[in-house]
């Protein structure tokens, strides 16, 4: 259950995401202390988080669950809706990106 995406700068691509979210221009979605993201909107906030891990040349999402364990619907809207907007804002600077069906290392679904 993780969103992997190839990018040239992967870096420098959570970087600018992390400074749309402090400036407002990314809507439905907010960060914590530790840097995961979660859904802001009152139906979806922290029931999970998706936690970045920069590798070479990817960026990778693992989705960490909060306080039950991740069912299905919460996984696809959480994935779902990352996927929307990292296309949103961030098309030109991906090269490629998918969703895993299950599980993945760095996963905490339950």
């Amino acid at each position: 259950m993780a969103v992997i995406l190839y990018a040239e700068e992967p870096r420098w691509l959570l970087n600018s995401i992390y400074e749309e979210l402090g400036d407002n221009e990314i809507e439905m979605w907010e960060c914590d202390n530790e840097g995961d993201l979660t859904h802001s909107s009152s139906q979806w906030r922290n029931f999970a988080w998706m936690r970045p891990k920069i590798r070479k040349g990817r960026l990778i999402f693992n989705i960490i669950a909060g306080e039950d364990i991740v069912s299905k619907r919460v996984y696809g809207v959480y994935h779902g809706r990352l996927i929307e907007m990292l296309l949103t804002h961030f098309d030109v600077d991906i090269d490629r990106l998918y969703a895993t069906s299950l599980p993945a290392s760095g996963d905490v679904v339950e």
